[in-house]
């Protein structure tokens, strides 16, 4: 399905390089993307997507980086405070840099509508996975499920 109502964005579907400013603690060790409900199971917070987590589990019970034992995915803690950092975290926007939209003209019309509505700096990684996720659209403008096959 592509984005319903209540339903989680693919794990690392944000490049780490569209981000202003390096961070990182906002990138999964397992998929390298930007984390999307950053998990932990050990004692040292070590986190990843949860997406990614729990597929990780499924083969090794323990945390991915330290290796320390995780009994099962009910011993997943959610790290709030650093999910709410990574949704706050500006993006880089192509569309937009230097005001002028050379490259949005260059793109079409749709990308010249973005750089007009978003200029650099606007818009945060939580703006950028809403907009993608309704239009079912993954960060690189593709179809999560086609790139899957």
């Amino acid at each position: 399905s592509s984005g319903g109502a209540g339903a989680s964005p693919p794990a690392g579907w944000i490049d780490p390089e569209l981000l202003e400013v390096k961070f990182q603690d906002c990138i999964c060790a397992l998929c390298c993307g930007v984390m999307v409900e950053p998990t932990s199971g050990c004692p040292e917070l070590h986190s990843c997507c949860r997406g990614c987590y729990v597929k990780e589990l499924r083969e090794r019970k323990q945390c991915p980086t330290c290796r320390h034992p995780v009994a099962d995915e009910k011993k997943l803690l959610r790290i709030r405070p650093l999910e709410g950092m990574i949704g706050q975290l500006r993006m880089k926007c192509k569309h937009a840099e230097g005001g002028k939209g050379s490259e949005a003209a260059a793109a079409g019309p749709p990308a010249a509508k973005h750089a007009k509505l978003a200029p650099a700096g606007s818009m945060t990684v939580e703006d950028l996975r809403k907009e993608l996720w309704q239009r079912g659209l993954d960060s690189t403008g593709n179809m999560p499920e086609l790139a899957a096959r």
